[in-house]
């Protein structure tokens, strides 16, 4: 019997141990928009430009209206986003004609709403707030389009993971940008070579973009990262400013100050 129940708690963890990026359903963008009551919403002035400007917007029921919240005093903070600039999420309909499709390793910040189901970190300091992923030597991202594990978080130690992928993230050895950041949905359905392991994080500089990645200062995502809490349904917002009066009203939007 004990036999049998230490067989069962190692299931169990194994499987909270194989964390995937995706999420059991895929909403759309105004279905996750009207559940939630924390957004991070990412403006970006110039569809290939890297620099954008991050908002913290919360509210106090999924009726009522979205607020400017301060992230550590300021109302709004310098971030950076794909190299490339943006990329138009598959999943989105009307694609503007002056924007591409996301693929993999096109170094772009795919456009949309995403649900951010999850922390993570590589200092072991669980989420009071959110399910928290610690990153080791063993955490990986699987990039590879082949994979079965395609666009999922995986710990490399499950016992009978199917290890099928020539390319991997080494997600321990990303200091300090992954010392504290949060899962994006981004793909959930995990679709060959239509990009992967999208976060938010810490940037390596604000002069330099990331591969597709939403980046920023240190002490701004230690704080978002404190701040947001799994019951409020956070989701994050990456819209480019000439497009965003497509969007507010379809959304739910609140109007740019």
């Amino acid at each position: 019997m004990k036999a049998s129940k230490s067989q069962f708690l190692f299931s169990i963890l194994s499987f909270l141990t194989l964390v995937c990026t995706s999420t059991n359903s895929i909403a759309s963008p105004q279905g996750l928009l009207e559940n939630s009551r924390q957004m991070l919403l990412v403006t970006v002035p110039q569809l290939n430009d890297y620099h954008a400007t991050l908002r913290l917007y919360q509210r106090a029921s999924v009726n009522g209206r979205w607020q400017l919240s301060s992230i550590d005093g300021q109302q709004s903070i310098p971030a950076v986003i794909g190299k490339n600039g943006l990329a138009w999420s598959a999943s989105l309909k009307d694609k503007p004609t002056n924007m591409s499709y996301k693929k993999e390793g096109d170094g772009r910040t795919p456009v949309g709403a995403f649900a951010l189901p999850e922390a993570f970190g590589i200092s072991n300091s669980p989420h009071p707030f959110m399910p928290y992923i610690h990153v080791d030597s063993n955490t990986v991202c699987v990039d590879d389009s082949n994979s079965n594990s395609y666009n999922k978080v995986v710990n490399k130690s499950l016992p009978n993971l199917r290890q099928d992928w020539s390319s991997a993230e080494q997600m321990a050895d990303a200091v300090p940008m992954y010392n504290a950041g949060l899962i994006v949905s981004y793909n959930p359905k995990n679709e060959a070579g239509k990009g992967s392991c999208i976060f938010v994080h810490q940037w390596r500089s604000p002069n330099a973009g990331t591969a597709g990645c939403t980046a920023m200062d240190s002490k701004d995502i230690t704080y978002l990262v404190s701040h947001l809490k799994k019951v409020d349904k956070p989701v994050l917002v990456v819209l480019p400013t000439g497009e965003y009066s497509s969007f507010d009203s379809k959304w739910g939007l609140p109007a740019l100050s």
